[in-house]
């Protein structure tokens, strides 16, 4: 019985030492970094939102540029499909996520962003999203929808 007792002893020793601390430490590591990770996200939604305030007192302040004129008036000639595109684009979407939800190659939706790019006058993703941020902002006038 001592045996026994023994025995369940140094295997409950051996299993907290070689596999539940390992766990919890890897888990308080993974707690930090999770930490680090929300905090470093709150920072740039910070600096989006700072972004986003900026760009907006510049629409409301300023005749609105003629890129953001463009921009608003290509939104009604996009196809069905650029629309969804862009729409994916305007709910924050990733391009991989884009892909998955619409079942499309990566090679269409370059094609898209070709189009989608040269109807609404803009060169890259970001400034996309800048533009549909100061739509969202409401401090300029979107087009209608049809």
């Amino acid at each position: 019985g001592l045996f026994i007792l023994f025995f369940v002893v140094f295997c409950c020793m051996y299993f907290h030492q070689h596999v539940l601390s390992p766990a919890f430490r890897q888990f308080e590591e993974d707690k930090r970094e999770s930490r680090r990770r929300m905090d470093e996200l709150q920072m740039e939604r910070q600096q989006m939102q700072t972004e986003l305030s900026r760009l907006a007192d510049v629409c409301r302040n300023e005749s609105v540029p003629d890129a953001f004129q463009t921009f608003v008036a290509g939104i009604p000639t996009l196809t069905k499909t650029e629309r969804r595109i862009f729409d994916g684009y305007a709910a924050g979407l990733r391009t991989r996520e884009i892909v998955e939800q619409l079942d499309i190659k990566d090679s269409t939706l370059r094609f898209h962003n070709k189009n989608i790019y040269e109807k609404l006058g803009v060169n890259s993703l970001k400034q996309l999203q800048q533009f549909v941020a100061i739509l969202n902002s409401g401090s300029c006038s979107a087009p209608d929808e049809k």
